[in-house]
């Protein structure tokens, strides 16, 4: 089950129905973009076909099984926990890990650890030992602080790249504005 702190969080942020043209996610409900509720009713069909028709209960378990586990959030202890699960719903499952081994990475002054979107052991030993303030200190804020960064870094080039996208660089930042907050970074 997803941890109420993590669900109060996620649903907060994502609000509700999103369907802006200039929007790549497309259409949205709390997060869920058409593309995930397609994947998710390959596994139950009962879900309806349309983002917008999700209860809460069928959101809260499509993040459970679609993100939180795959990315093996409940391994991390609190804030390393919601940063991860905050960026693989905001990024996708691989590019929200991938942006964490990034960060992870630039913390340690190191690039031992493969971006490559997959939430393994090394991975998770050295998210722990960031966490625990065994590789750096303050430990979880210095860690926190490099995932957000990252993830700032990514929406200012993809914006960049791509300028039908800036618009949505104001709400990306005030979302890692409130992740940071939550986390206590």
């Amino acid at each position: 089950m997803l941890p109420e702190r993590l669900a109060n969080h996620i649903l907060r942020v994502e609000g509700g129905l999103a369907d802006l043209p200039a929007d790549r996610g497309g259409r949205t409900y709390r997060g869920i973009t058409v593309g995930t509720l397609a994947e998710a009713r390959r596994d139950d069909p009962s879900l309806p076909g349309d983002p917008a028709d999700l209860s809460e209960d069928q959101v809260r378990e499509i993040y459970f099984r679609r993100y939180y586990l795959p990315a093996r959030c409940g391994d991390l202890p609190p804030p390393a926990d919601l940063l991860l699960f905050d960026a693989v719903v905001h990024h996708g499952l691989s590019g929200g890990v991938r942006l964490f081994q990034r960060g992870i990475n630039r913390l340690m002054g190191l690039h031992t650890l493969a971006a490559d979107g997959v939430f393994g052991p090394r991975t998770l030993a050295a998210a722990r030992g960031l966490v625990r303030g065994e590789l750096t200190a303050p430990g979880d804020r210095a860690l926190g602080v490099a995932v957000l960064l990252e993830r700032a870094f990514f929406f200012h080039d993809f914006s960049s790249r791509i300028p039908a996208q800036r618009v949505f660089l104001p709400g990306w930042l005030r979302r890692l504005r409130e992740v940071a907050a939550v986390a206590g970074v």
